[in-house]
């Protein structure tokens, strides 16, 4: 039997009162051998009122791992003026050592999260490979990381080994997802350049979803995530966008209209009226 040392991490402020977060124990040689290695964790853990706003950012000299269960809160990367993101329940928070983040609860919620901090080669090998970034993940309701940290406090060195792999698994799984949610955000800018490029041209639902090979329901639900609108409302915006530039001495309101794939130019100056506030002979 391998028992795991007590580890403890003790916070150090500088002068700007960012927090350094450090491991000041570690681990036996044969748990280090296993190339990632647990310094603490918590379930069900509950954040401080308004914790974001009292930060002034932190850093870890270890990695750490989240996951929201419930409440909210915000995370940020880099310096005080990075604009933050808002936590829900199901996303996961991971922070690499040395990145400086700024992580608590909002004014008016607190939260609750599962978290487990680790070190070892095996992490660093995979940062470096780009498998690990700090960053905010959506895992969803699975309680993935409470299992590990459950798995984890047997210690012996089977059940170490295991809650081992299971991280490992769990931190390459976090990147696929991830690299999935990119691929469709990819092609989301597609089909944006295709609507610009054709400016007259009325896409539907259906050549969109066609051209992009998803279903119309995936469209819908990924093209209001990446624009915040609906595509019909998207495609008009464009177009009355285009119209405002192209109403020069050159362009009048029927040959903009026309080239906007308006048939109507009645239409088109009642859509770019309600658009602006004012109709296009004005513009």
């Amino acid at each position: 039997m391998d028992k795991k040392s007590i580890i403890h991490v003790r916070i150090f402020r500088d002068e700007s009162g960012i927090a350094t977060h450090r491991a000041v124990f570690e681990p036996s040689e044969r748990l280090k051998s296993l190339g990632l290695w647990f310094i603490h964790d918590m379930v069900e853990w509950p954040s401080s009122r308004n914790g974001y706003f009292n930060s002034q950012g932190q850093i870890f000299e270890f990695y750490s791992l989240a996951q929201f269960i419930r409440g909210e809160g915000l995370f940020s990367f880099g310096g005080k003026d990075e604009t933050p993101r808002k936590l829900v329940p199901g996303d996961m928070v991971l922070v690499c050592p040395g990145d400086l983040q700024r992580y608590g609860g909002t004014a008016n919620s607190v939260f609750v999260e599962d978290a487990l901090c680790f070190k070892g080669q095996l992490a660093d090998t995979l940062r470096r490979a780009g498998v690990l970034k700090t960053g905010v993940y959506h895992w969803g309701n699975d309680r993935t990381l409470r299992e590990i940290i459950q798995l984890q406090a047997n210690p012996t060195f089977s059940a170490q080994l295991r809650a081992t792999v299971e991280l490992h698994r769990l931190l390459v799984e976090l990147h696929v997802r991830s690299l999935s949610l990119v691929a469709e955000e990819n092609y989301i800018d597609g089909l944006l350049d295709s609507i610009k490029r054709d400016i007259s041209r009325w896409w539907t639902v259906e050549q969109l979803a066609c051209q992009a090979g998803v279903s119309q329901k995936k469209l819908r639900r990924d093209f209001l995530a990446r624009t915040g609108m609906m595509p019909k409302a998207y495609i008009e915006l464009q177009k009355m966008k285009t119209a405002a530039e192209l109403l020069l001495p050159e362009y009048n309101v029927i040959q903009t209209a026309h080239h906007l794939g308006y048939r109507d130019q009645f239409h088109f100056s009642r859509r770019f009226k309600h658009c602006f506030g004012y109709p296009p002979s004005e513009q």
